[in-house]
């Protein structure tokens, strides 16, 4: 993809309305754009698949080496930069149900598990 054609998409591709976001202090305020959106589509995963009763919780950390003020470093990771994440996820099938955050010590618990 061209530098041109991967700006024009950062430019127009928006998930919320910035006039009208909503400040509130029990979201979390950084990935407050995409909460709607991500709680949609685990919505829509939810509806399709019923999960059985053997599921686990993975923690992962997926390497990103930008600019963020949550970016955590784990020295004994292979991708020491990154975003920490806690997925609930089947056993059989690895299918991600549901995400846990973690920015720094504070925890951005969702709404509903």
């Amino acid at each position: 993809m061209s530098e041109m054609c991967n700006g024009l998409l950062m430019k127009f591709l928006h998930f919320a309305n910035n006039d009208v976001l909503d400040n509130d202090l029990d979201h979390n305020i950084n990935l407050r754009k995409i909460r709607e959106f991500h709680d949609l589509v685990v919505h829509k995963f939810k509806s399709v698949h019923v999960p059985k009763p053997n599921i686990s919780v993975d923690e992962s950390l997926i390497a990103f080496k930008g600019r963020l003020s949550w970016k955590q470093y784990i020295p004994q990771k292979r991708a020491r930069f990154g975003i920490k994440l806690f997925q609930l996820c089947q056993s059989e099938k690895w299918l991600h149900l549901e995400l846990l955050d973690i920015h720094g010590k504070m925890y951005c618990l969702p709404r509903k598990l």
